[in-house]
């Protein structure tokens, strides 16, 4: 039987006593050994996936215990969702997918160890803890294509198309084409799915690729036009204004050339927060934080819409990163004062 809209955001309403009060996240971050981190999650909905003891120096265990926990909520969420709130939820979970894939990608790409490619994914897609582990062990993305393919996942012809013929495709290229190709498919099936919240967050995905590539194309290929590398689909950023983007001479300036609106103070509250306009990818990361924020706070959420399921997601996306970039911080032995710098781990 096909339940409604109503059913399954009672269902999230429910869920929200299971994410982690904000004193935690600090206790987190102030961990000094790997036993006061764990002891910190002990106590919660992440606690069963420790297990009782951890091996020395398998930090592995950690990590798979974050992802199991997100993954295990973003699961039962697809048992709960039929008719079109499931529609809605894939492609919220396929959204993830996405930022897990151009990670995953970079890392083959790179030659980084499984650790450091899953450290920084979050299973909270469509795929699970278990595909995220074994494609961070592929040997190259065509090996990555061949797994999403056997394993059915509904995105596999894009993120092979991404990968072009020639094996010495430029990873910048690579991950433009992921995302053009990505994202077309899912603002496609938001416009079929009759919430209207899902195709604005998806379109806004594309302004802040469009508005970061805007930012840093002086540094993509030189004989590439910078037009080449634009992404349609957007809301606030569309070929005109793009242009302009290009020729402004700072942060600032690009910004003051956005279309007022929710996206223009969302990029202003970020910028508000770096002390130096020149790293850009501390204010991606800003960024993402503040769209995040203003699509999964309390006053945004319609009962009768897919508001619910899109904040739940995202909050919960925004626990585990947090999670991870404290264990990263202890890992690595990074002061804080420092990893607060790099990460804008907020």
């Amino acid at each position: 039987m096909s339940r409604g809209i109503e059913y399954f955001n009672a269902r999230l309403w429910g869920m929200r006593s299971f994410f982690l009060p904000e004193a935690l996240y600090q206790s987190l971050l102030a961990a000094n050994t790997r036993d006061e981190w764990t002891s910190v999650l002990r106590d919660t909905t992440y606690g069963e996936f420790l297990g009782p003891s951890l091996e020395p120096n398998d930090s592995r265990v950690l990590f798979r215990a974050v992802d199991s926990s997100i993954a295990l909520r973003t699961h039962r969420l697809t048992r709960l969702a039929s008719g079109r709130p499931a529609v809605a939820l894939r492609i919220c979970l396929a959204e993830q997918d996405l930022q897990n894939l151009l990670t995953i990608g970079s890392g083959i790409h790179h030659h980084s160890s499984p650790l450091d490619i899953v450290s920084g994914t979050l299973a909270g897609g469509l795929l699970g803890s278990e595909q995220l582990q074994a494609l961070s062990h592929c040997h190259n993305t065509r090996e990555a294509a061949d797994y999403l393919t056997t394993w059915g996942f509904p995105y596999h012809s894009v993120f092979r198309s991404s990968l072009g013929r020639h094996p010495d495709k430029p990873l910048s290229e690579q991950r433009l084409d992921l995302n053009r190709g990505f994202l077309e498919a899912l603002i496609a099936d938001a416009r079929g799915c009759a919430y209207p919240v899902i195709l604005r967050f998806m379109r806004e995905r594309v302004d802040r690729i469009n508005l970061i590539t805007a930012l840093m194309w002086r540094s993509l290929p030189s004989d590439r036009a910078p037009s080449e590398f634009f992404l349609p689909g957007g809301q606030w950023i569309q070929p005109g204004n793009f242009s302009r983007l290009l020729a402004a001479s700072s942060l600032s300036h690009v910004i003051s050339l956005l279309p007022p609106g929710p996206f223009r103070k969302s990029t202003d509250r970020a910028a508000q927060k770096l002390t130096d306009p020149t790293r850009i990818s501390l204010f991606e990361t800003y960024l993402e934080w503040e769209i995040i924020h203003r699509y999964s706070r309390p006053l945004n959420l319609d009962p009768l819409g897919a508001e619910w399921t899109l904040g739940f997601l995202l909050r919960l996306r925004r626990e585990g990163i947090r999670i991870k970039q404290s264990l990263t911080r202890l890992l690595y032995e990074i002061p804080i004062d420092l990893f607060l710098e790099m990460s804008a781990y907020a």
